[in-house]
């Protein structure tokens, strides 16, 4: 009986926030029009936003705080291009708004860190993608390779901090291979480094390879353990990425396993920098 008292007063709450605020939005709407001021419109969604959140932090209503930060990225995304005209036409605009929209979900996460200081992951996956997007918008001249780089490093980051953070290899594994495959597609076909299909090739399997190995670097966040089986895989794409590029660009050769060897080099000093740390703890 308690349970249904309760849930009757949070709905009857609700229906009261969700009735004041639609007031205060007509109001707010209808005063735009009136003086045709678009960007009173887009502030009263930001603003609609806020109390949303400072009423749900009130009561407790996780629910609505997710709504409230959503509503906030999305006016925050609005504002500019559309409200006050300081964005550029078309798909610039269409990025700023994806980009504000994706921050109402990091918003989220940054919330639930300052009310119950616990991680809340999911909101960081569909504003990887939104944000990854919108920044492709806005600072890449909006080709298909452009938004397989943008999404597959924010994508993969995303995936990567998740795992390192949580201690979840199930996501360690695919943010190392997205990573890889995304920037090897980008370099191999969205760059001039190789001359021709055959270099190419080579070069993205070199690239997804590195993706591979990421994955046994990483894993010292999570095992004392080597974990090794990564590298079988990326072993094997790797000669067979530098016999394609060879075979392809003989030329540049030398230079091709040289930048490679530079690259592995990084990635082990990394690799024994979080085995030493593991080794202090």
């Amino acid at each position: 009986m308690n349970g249904g008292l309760i849930q009757q007063v949070g709905l009857r709450e609700a229906k009261v926030m969700v009735g004041g605020l639609s007031i205060l939005t007509g109001i707010l709407l209808l005063v735009g029009q009136i003086i045709h001021q678009l960007w009173i419109v887009f502030l009263a969604i930001i603003l609609v936003g806020m109390i949303t959140l400072l009423w749900s932090w009130k009561r407790k209503r996780e629910i609505f705080i997710t709504v409230g930060c959503l509503i906030i990225g999305v006016g925050a995304g609005l504002f500019p291009g559309f409200g006050l005209n300081i964005v550029g036409e078309g798909v610039a605009r269409s990025g700023v708004l994806l980009l504000g929209a994706g921050c109402g979900f990091l918003l989220v996460t940054v919330i639930r860190l300052a009310r119950v200081r616990a991680f809340c992951w999911w909101p960081t996956l569909p504003a990887s993608i939104l944000v990854s997007t919108g920044l492709c918008m806005l600072f890449s001249r909006v080709r298909l390779l452009d938004f397989v780089l943008y999404l597959s490093v924010g994508i993969g980051t995303i995936l990567l901090g998740i795992g390192v953070i949580k201690r979840w290899l199930g996501f360690v594994i695919p943010g190392s291979i997205v990573l890889g495959s995304g920037l090897g597609v980008y370099l191999a076909w969205g760059t001039r480094l190789a001359p021709n299909a055959l270099a190419q090739t080579g070069l993205m399997l070199v690239c997804f390879a590195f993706g591979w190995i990421a994955i046994s670097m990483f894993s010292r966040k999570m095992t004392d353990q080597f974990v090794w089986w990564p590298l079988i895989p990326g072993g094997i794409l790797a000669m067979v990425g530098w016999g394609l590029y060879i075979g392809g660009n003989p030329g540049e050769a030398a230079s091709f396993i040289g930048n490679t060897g530079s690259v592995g080099l990084i990635v082990l000093g990394m690799y024994l920098l979080l085995l030493r740390r593991g080794i202090k703890k």
